[in-house]
């Protein structure tokens, strides 16, 4: 079975599904043909295979394959459907919390998403940024599209996510967990930005999402976590038709302060 990329995606790639002899999925083989695609294709088997020990809801790959005019890897294939949205707030802490890396300390200025960032932003960078890029957190694992589409939840009710293309290994931790829950209600209910506010807020100041951000050290920077995702968003990620609305989302929130605790310090955790 042959799969396109994504089409509005800036280095589309092939997906190949191997079937066994019973004609059920047995393998993923990703493949790039221009040189961007296959710089990601060979990123995303690099990541893969590089995945720390013991890192849970990961697929196993398996072989790289080098050609003269390609670049392909093959993985497992991963069986499940996905969760939906909204899907629970437990299962998505459970996944995020097991992501975070607690025996290491850094600055967020010191992840490499942070730095895309900083670098995308020239000169027009807010004023809050530098500050809370000083803030020292437990990084985690960073998937950098985590959506209801990229995830499978399995006949145990087990959770794995797919295409890490634009994984890392330490990352901003709270930006996958907004991703989720902002590109899921963009796409699929198109609400106004008053009402993903709404939404938002009862995404962080949740139970499920309060833990996660004590474990994190990020405890009490809700709206400051909030700006610098939309930020990465739209200057970095860039999804396709959504950038206008990310654009409008921010200003909003950057105009009325909807998350009263932005100035509660944090990484005293």
């Amino acid at each position: 079975m042959l799969l396109p990329g994504n089409p509005h995606g800036p280095t589309p790639r092939l997906i190949l599904i191997a079937l066994a002899e019973d004609c059920s999925p047995a393998a993923v083989f990703k493949a790039g043909n221009t040189e961007e695609a296959r710089r990601m294709v060979h990123r995303e088997y690099e990541f893969l295979r590089s995945a720390p020990a013991g890192i849970f809801h990961l697929p196993a790959v398996r072989d790289l394959i080098e050609e003269k005019d390609w670049t392909a890897f093959s993985m497992e294939f991963v069986h499940g459907n996905s969760p939906g949205w909204p899907a629970s707030d437990r299962e998505i802490e459970s996944v995020l919390t097991s992501w975070i890396d607690t025996t290491a300390t850094v600055r967020l200025a010191d992840t490499r998403p942070w730095k895309e960032l900083a670098q995308n932003l020239g000169s027009g960078i807010p004023g809050w940024f530098p500050e809370f890029g000083e803030t020292r957190i437990h990084p985690c694992l960073f998937h950098g599209d985590f959506a209801p589409w990229n995830v499978r939840i399995d006949a145990t009710g087990r959770w794995s996510v797919i295409d890490w293309e634009r994984g890392e290994r330490q990352g901003v931790p709270g930006w996958d967990w907004l991703h989720f829950d902002i590109q899921s209600a963009l796409l699929l209910k198109r609400p106004n930005p008053t009402t993903l506010i709404d939404l938002l807020r009862q995404t962080v100041f949740s139970p499920s999402f309060q833990n996660y951000l004590r474990v994190s050290r990020l405890p009490g920077r809700e709206e400051l976590l909030v700006l610098s995702y939309l930020l990465y968003c739209e200057k970095v990620f860039r999804p396709h038709g959504l950038i206008e609305a990310i654009r409008e989302l921010r200003h909003l929130i950057e105009t009325t302060n909807p998350f009263p605790s932005r100035h509660v310090e944090a990484g005293t955790v």
